[in-house]
């Protein structure tokens, strides 16, 4: 009877239920191709999680089987076995008599085997301790040499690194001194070369120059540079007498001194026609007719400092004709009119 419900009510479990479908309020928010997706996507997950149900009410019913057989199983083994034994007993109490010599000696014979057990079992503890304390003897001096080993490797990279240290920094060093005596020798190699080019230019020069073209030229440079030298000293007294002139000819300041002259000197004094040129670095004279001797050049100068001092003479000469109250003014003026 109790198999019987149990069965129904499995049967009951496992009929077939009408999988969740969606409201007809909740249809509105998706396609028809969505609500089909839906539906078929519900229906095997209901059908899955039926599916793992019934499997597991058939594994549960498994167990209740298995669990009902086991302890019949064990119920009629204990009943054998008390039926055993009691045929046993009633078997012994009808030969207790007869046996007894055969117990005593079977209780010798039992007492003897212990006995050697006992003995073994010593033996064996007597060589389980010594292996025992063997191998830990063997453990302890696996650890020492482990050690000392660990010490020897931590010693041999220290003196390792120590010499390959000391190679390094003697290779450093070396590489060092044999860069210092390579750029010696090369400063030394080029001095040597440019001595001896400097050398051999200066033969090549005298020789150049000994020459019968060069001792003429040469000659001829010389009378030139004292033709040089002799007009840059006259046109020197030239410039020097005329800017004296210019200074010390003027006693139209307080006390028939110099307007030149003085903690306050000017710059220009109308009576004499005299003024200071900034543009020059001299005093000029107003007056267009009068010549004025510019600072010469010195005799090492090119020809290109003679032309800007060729033209810095006509600037002054310029400068002296456009000053206001010079004589050309009135003539020019004239002339316009």
């Amino acid at each position: 009877m109790d198999d019987d419900g149990a069965v129904g009510r499995n049967a009951a479990t496992l009929a077939p239920q009408r999988p969740p479908g969606l409201r007809v309020a909740t249809q509105r928010f998706f396609t028809p191709g969505e609500i089909v997706q839906l539906r078929m996507d519900a229906r095997l997950e209901y059908n899955k999680g039926r599916r793992l149900q019934e499997r597991k009410d058939v594994i549960r019913e498994e167990e209740q089987q298995r669990c009902l057989l086991t302890e019949d199983a064990m119920d009629q083994a204990h009943a054998l076995h008390r039926w055993e034994r009691e045929k046993f007993e009633a078997l012994l109490r009808a030969q207790s008599a007869e046996a007894l010599p055969f117990q005593f000696l079977e209780q010798r014979i039992q007492a003897r085997i212990m006995r050697d057990y006992a003995r073994e079992d010593a033996e064996l503890r007597r060589e389980g301790r010594a292996a025992w304390l063997e191998q830990l003897e063997k453990e302890k001096a696996a650890a020492i040499e482990m050690n000392t080993n660990a010490v020897e490797r931590r010693a041999a990279s220290h003196r390792f690194r120590a010499a390959l240290t000391f190679i390094v920094v003697q290779e450093r060093n070396v590489r060092t001194s044999l860069e210092e005596e390579a750029t010696h020798h090369w400063e030394a190699f080029a001095q040597a070369e440019e001595a001896s080019r400097a050398d051999a230019a200066q033969r090549a020069l005298e020789r150049f120059l000994n020459t019968p073209e060069q001792l003429a030229i040469a000659e001829a440079r010389e009378r030139r540079e004292r033709h040089e030298a002799k007009v840059f000293a006259r046109l020197r007294k030239l410039f020097e007498g005329q800017q004296e002139k210019y200074i010390k000819g003027c006693h139209h300041a307080t006390g028939g001194m110099s307007v030149f002259e003085g903690n306050a000197p000017k710059k220009i004094c109308g009576r004499c026609r005299v003024k200071w040129d900034e543009s020059l670095g001299y005093y000029v004279s107003l007056d267009r007719g009068v010549k004025i001797h510019p600072p010469p050049l010195p005799p090492s100068a090119t020809d290109g400092g003679a032309k800007q001092h060729g033209n810095a003479s006509t600037e002054a000469a310029r400068s002296a004709s456009a000053a206001p109250g010079s004589k050309a003014a009135p003539a020019r003026r004239k002339a316009k009119g």
